[in-house]
């Protein structure tokens, strides 16, 4: 049979940049070589930053099209990794539903007067704010 054969021939860096016996970047500087891989950087960075808002665009797009006048998720609960169980308010009614990776299986519906609706408010940030300084960064401690 035959193989193929390959011969390894040591040669200094300098002369494989510039061109070498066995080829190399013929013709191209360290300085040529050097732009180019900050162009291939730049490109490479262009191409990342244009992906992470494609996919935030994608995101916003998702989120304002799930969240309606008349449907709206109110809570969610992970039981398990693909099982949840959920709170949602369709048009004046609230349905507690469970959902797993195959199904949604309606549990019960409750009335207004049954829930207690989470209002977020600016003041609710800054106490959430207050107690994480409290313990961030890890042995960190206020004064109060």
């Amino acid at each position: 049979m035959g193989g193929f054969t390959a011969t390894v021939q040591e040669m200094p860096l300098e002369e494989f940049l510039a061109g070498g016996s066995q080829g190399g970047v013929a013709g191209a500087s360290p300085m040529q070589l050097f732009g180019q891989m900050i162009q291939l950087a730049v490109v490479f960075g262009v191409v990342i930053a244009l992906a992470f808002l494609f996919t935030r665009w994608i995101a916003g797009v998702r989120y304002r099209r799930g969240s309606g006048a008349n449907l709206q998720l109110l809570e969610s609960i992970a039981l398990s990794q693909q099982t949840y169980l959920q709170l949602v308010r369709a048009g004046k009614r609230y349905f507690v539903v469970g959902l797993t990776k195959s199904s949604i299986t309606h549990i019960c519906e409750l009335d207004e007067t049954e829930i207690t609706l989470a209002d977020f408010s600016a003041g609710d940030i800054l106490a959430f704010e207050k107690h994480l300084k409290k313990y961030w960064p890890p042995g960190a401690k206020t004064s109060e």
